[in-house]
């Protein structure tokens, strides 16, 4: 039993190795990222100022003549290396704590990229500029900071504890920045959802073997009804059309050893595929059956009850609060949203 415990610790140990192996890994490859976004900035001022240190460059005019200039010495197409210089010089003028933590190895490139995304439309000052001691921090920064380092800014601190951006997952960290975004800009965030809302639309894109794609871009909470429903009734027809399959004469749910099974039995769908349908299949026969009216699909399927779960607070429902809330699948949605969906 010693040597089992001794041999299961080694073995420990060295996993343990490992993982800080990769863990030191990952900093290095932040520390190079980080000297690179510098070396791009720098590549940014030289052709647009014709100077190697210039006090500051407008994200503005890294323009598409830039952008092919950097390409030819990066290697990178024109796309790809305007994309480079507006985040790297957003990184070192905007968002100067995002560059020490990208520096320090404290974050990737990935997770830098989501925190200016996340604040790039806030009112933010130029890091390069001399602050103002008279001036508030402006929201684009709060948000940064306590981003990448909770509870550094007491007003947006959750109470349950929060790990250091670094240790979240590029989804967990986009999370917490539009929960920080709704927050730290209450009335923004709800004009900013209107506005989204007058964009909403549909599109239809043709896919090669007789295929097409139809994108709906629209309300998080409406879309996410819709699919519930749609989801639920799909459900409900597989478990309906597999109860039907296994009571038909002839056949049995569980054959016994060495009797021989009859093939399953199959029917029309909408689409013309057979009955032996995935639930993503089955999905897509809902939708086309509601919008079309070619099946009974919706016709067997009924009572079908449609439960969104929304996290909040009471003064955000009752009191006329700024904390956001929270739409299960989704993630923060605005307060007045919120209240919207709670009456």
């Amino acid at each position: 039993m010693a040597s089992t415990g001794f041999v299961r610790a080694a073995a420990d140990a060295v996993e343990l190795q490992a993982i800080a192996t990769l863990a030191q890994v990952r900093r290095q490859e932040a520390v190079a990222h980080a000297r690179a976004v510098a070396r791009e900035t720098d590549r940014a001022r030289g052709l647009l100022l014709g100077t190697t240190r210039p006090a500051r460059v407008d994200v503005d005019k890294v323009d598409r003549f830039t952008a092919q200039e950097v390409s030819l010495a990066l290697t990178l197409s024109p796309v790809i290396a305007r994309d480079r210089l507006e985040l790297a010089v957003e990184l070192v003028q905007r968002r100067p704590v995002t560059f020490q933590a990208l520096q320090a190895g404290e974050v990737d490139l990935v997770r830098a990229r989501r925190i200016c995304d996340a604040v790039r439309h806030l009112p933010a000052t130029d890091a390069t500029q001399d602050p103002d001691p008279d001036q508030a921090p402006d929201p684009a920064a709060l948000v940064e900071a306590e981003a990448l380092y909770p509870g550094s800014v007491p007003t947006l601190t959750d109470r349950r504890p929060a790990r250091p951006a670094g240790e979240l997952t590029p989804a967990q960290l986009t999370a917490r920045l539009a929960r920080l975004v709704l927050r730290v800009d209450p009335v923004g965030s709800g004009d900013r959802t209107t506005l989204a809302d007058t964009r909403r639309g549909c599109s239809l894109r043709n896919l090669p073997d007789g295929m097409a794609l139809l994108s709906i871009t629209g309300r998080a909470d409406l879309l996410h009804a819709a699919f519930t429903r749609l989801d639920t009734t799909a459900r409900q027809l597989l478990h309906t059309d597999t109860h039907s399959s296994t009571s038909t004469p002839g056949t049995t749910a569980t054959g016994l050893a060495g009797t021989e099974q009859p093939p399953p039995t199959t029917a029309a769908t909408p689409t013309g595929h057979d009955a032996a349908r995935t639930l993503d299949q089955t999905r897509v026969d809902v939708f086309l059956a509601t919008l079309l009216g070619t099946s009974d699909d919706l016709t067997r399927a009924h009572n079908v009850r449609i439960d969104l779960a929304l996290v909040a607070t009471a003064g955000t429902v009752l009191a006329g609060g700024d904390e956001p809330g929270d739409l299960d699948g989704y993630g923060p949605i605005p307060a007045p949203l919120t209240r919207a969906l709670a009456a």
